[in-house]
């Protein structure tokens, strides 16, 4: 009886509140309506944010070519589409294309072992905006009060038959409706399986904090990342958390002392049932000085007379020098600071220590500046390669104390440098039984696991070219070129999947003087015909990771390069192959370079015949040591200068002539003898030995201007500029 009559008072109370939800949802219904057709479209949000995570290394940021500072960087409110992010510093110089997704968090993390970056999508939905007032006409509140008065009714109604079926029924919960996979990545649903395989209470979370870097005196944020690992939805910092899904949230931290830092947040959260909790998480970060402007990173230990001193290397970002010891910095450059260290006295993973940094000049007051260094008797044992008394130490730790998962990860460190790696796996996963979340201990066994797959599918995949040292970070897929310059590969990377090119440098490129300066040139190019480098690494070897060509098929066969067409070709893919080709000539001219080796190998096609213009590293190396070799496309200016005079922008107009030429007709515009004693002689002010492709075939009798002005000996009778030569294609190309 008193269930029952519980039940009773409630219908008046019920209906109530049912009308005056949705009388709301009516008003903000005309309000939204209202705002669309009449309001301004800038009170829709659309857009998202990037954030890129590098753990404790430090790198320049720029998106969009506006610089954001160095990591980790949050970028907010950036329209959707991709965006050009460039990453420069502690050996990276990639550009990436990262894509925004409409309220969600576009993360590029590192995995440093494999220095590879790993792009995920996390939700970013945050309470909904309040819909501004909107003015009602007098229609508008006639049906507001006929709906009212409507709902009023039916709501009545329906709450009695409620506490009728209420009255009859048993207390059955509701079900949960599932939401969105969208936020859980690999990394949150892997972290997710371990936490419940261990059986995982209602309210079981699991918080990463990730290393950030804030600038002293600026608001300081650090990212938690946080994953909900029980089975039902939970809220943390005013949001909700579906179970089995991540959400990242801002953390407000002291940034008033400059230096490594730790400090201790203490997060509540609510479970479904409305009980709250509290959970205690250690906050990394570091605090960067602003005056000077410093970066510092752990560069190692040295031992001497049984004294060992760590080095940190500092960067000084000022304009003017600082002094840190006996050490002076000059501004914009690097040193190595020494800090001696005495024997450790406890267990822990890192001890900290303060230095004094000195402005060389009167722009500042000394400042004291904590660093946190990785350090204890095993790291000890461990640097002076003392690996067996390592091990022993760690053993004993952990035959005391379950350890950290730090301690773990020390131990796992020391067992891959004895060549033990199956126990270093065993090391790495019992540190992500301690701390699923822990990042580092993530990508050890990332890195072993992907290491093993990635060996099976080697010994299956038929490409013995493919260097067994990159497998751990690339899946071949096709060989489409392999020449005395290097060998090019269609690729996966392992960590997302992406398809890029990988080319293998000859060494001999590689060693030259003037490779480096190319490829850093070469990286400034952002062209639609330009090939895009992505990154040059030189260990384990020097290869290059370019975006991959789509390629195109030509007689049954999928064709990556001009090199590999089947010539002649039809004259307006012709066309449209030049015009591609002069843009992204003209682009480099404009940018004051020049290529000079347009070899129709270093060409490669998209869908549409769309080219991009490749193969800078071969032409700086044919620069430094000149053209010696048979190269049926170079200018006789590369082959005679004390004849024809040096290269220049007419050294390109010529080698464009020269491929068009070959795929309009077939052969080579003089002649298919490689020897260039024998070339040489075709080549006179007269132009006599250039065979017009009208003697031939005169349907190409439209082009005899455009090879007179491309391929003739002499540089002052070719085009001044690619766009004298685009001139005359556009006018061709109307005529074909």
């Amino acid at each position: 009886m008193v269930y029952q009559g519980s039940i009773n008072k409630r219908p008046i109370s019920i209906t109530f509140c049912l009308t005056l939800q949705i009388l709301l949802l009516i008003v903000s219904t005309f309000s939204v309506s209202g705002e669309i057709s009449g309001g301004s479209p800038d009170q829709i949000t659309e857009n998202g944010s990037i954030q890129v995570l590098t753990g404790n290394m430090s790198i320049q940021v720029s998106i969009d070519g506006s610089n954001r500072g160095l990591t980790p960087v949050i970028a907010r409110n950036l329209s959707s589409g991709s965006h050009d992010v460039r990453l420069v510093g502690d050996g990276f110089d990639q550009d990436l294309d990262a894509e925004v997704q409409p309220k969600k968090d576009t993360v590029l993390s590192i995995d440093p072992e494999t220095r590879q970056f790993c792009l995920s999508f996390v939700s970013n939905d945050g309470p909904p905006e309040q819909d501004p007032v909107s003015s009602l006409g007098l229609t508008d509140y006639v049906m507001i009060i006929g709906a009212f008065l409507g709902i009023t009714l039916v709501g009545a109604y329906a709450t009695r038959r409620v506490a009728g079926k209420i009255k009859d029924s048993t207390d059955t919960p509701s079900s949960q409706p599932s939401s969105s996979d969208t936020s859980k990545t690999d990394f949150c649903l892997a972290i997710v399986e371990k936490v419940r395989g261990r059986g995982a209470a209602k309210t079981d979370l699991v918080f990463e904090p990730l290393m950030m870097i804030c600038d002293e005196g600026t608001v300081g944020e650090v990212v938690v990342r946080t994953i909900n690992c029980s089975s039902r939805p939970i809220q943390v910092e005013g949001q909700t958390i579906p179970d089995g899904e991540s959400r990242n949230i801002l953390i407000r931290v002291p940034v008033n002392n400059p230096g490594d830092q730790h400090f201790i947040k203490n997060i509540p959260y609510i479970d479904e049932a409305g009980r709250e909790f509290i959970r205690d998480i250690l906050i990394r970060y570091r605090v960067r000085p602003v005056n000077p402007v410093l970066d510092w990173s752990f560069a190692g230990f040295t031992s001497d007379n049984n004294t060992t001193t760590a080095l940190v290397r500092m960067r000084n970002s000022s304009s003017y020098p600082i002094i840190v010891g006996d050490i002076e910095i000059p501004p914009d450059t690097e040193g190595d600071i020494e800090i001696p260290l005495c024997e450790p006295d406890n267990d822990q993973p890192e001890v900290s220590r303060i230095i004094s940094v000195n402005p060389g000049s009167d722009s500042g007051d000394e400042i004291k500046l904590q660093i946190v260094l990785p350090y204890n008797c095993g790291v000890l044992l461990q640097s002076q390669n003392l690996f067996d008394d390592a091990l022993s130490y760690y053993n004993s730790l952990f035959s005391r104390d379950a350890g950290s998962a730090d301690l773990w990860i020390q131990k796992g460190m020391v067992l891959e440098k004895i060549g033990r790696s199956e126990d270093a796996l065993f090391s790495y996963r019992q540190a992500l039984e301690i701390d699923p979340g822990n990042l580092n201990a993530r990508n050890h066994v990332n890195k072993f696991e992907n290491g093993e797959l990635n060996q099976q599918r080697h010994k299956n995949s038929g490409f013995s070219t493919f260097p067994s040292s990159l497998l751990e970070l690339y899946t071949p897929v096709a060989l489409i070129r392999s020449e005395q310059t290097g060998d090019c590969f269609i690729v996966n990377r392992v960590i997302d999947a992406s398809v890029q090119m990988v080319k293998i440098v000859n060494p001999d490129i590689a060693s030259s003087p003037s490779f480096e300066s190319t490829i850093t040139v070469w990286r400034s190019f952002h062209h639609p015909h330009i090939l895009r480098l992505f990154s040059c690494e030189s260990e384990p070897i020097c290869y290059l990771v370019t975006n991959s060509p789509e390629g195109v098929v030509q007689k049954g066969r999928r064709r990556y390069s001009l090199a590999d067409l089947s010539v002649p070709v039809p004259r307006r893919a012709a066309v449209k192959i030049g015009l591609g080709l002069c843009r992204g000539l003209s682009y480099l001219h404009h940018h004051g370079s020049g290529h000079y080796l347009l070899a129709p190998s270093e060409i490669f096609i998209d869908r549409n015949l769309h080219i991009r213009i490749g193969g800078f590293d071969n032409a700086a190396v044919l620069s430094e040591k000149g053209c010696r070799s048979a190269c049926w496309m170079l200018a006789p200016e590369q082959i005679s200068p004390e004849k024809y005079g040096p290269t220049s922008i007419k050294t390109d107009i010529f080698q464009a002539g020269a491929i068009l030429y070959l795929l309009l007709t077939g052969s080579r515009p003089y002649g298919n003898n490689d020897h260039l004693t024998q070339m040489s002689e075709y080549w006179d002010t007269s132009s006599s030995g250039l065979m017009l492709p009208s003697s031939e075939r005169p349907d190409l009798g439209i082009f005899d201007t455009l090879f007179s002005r491309t391929l003739s000996p002499d540089p002052h009778e070719r085009y001044e500029s690619f766009d004298e030569m685009l001139t005359e294609l556009e006018s061709i190309k109307f005529s074909t």
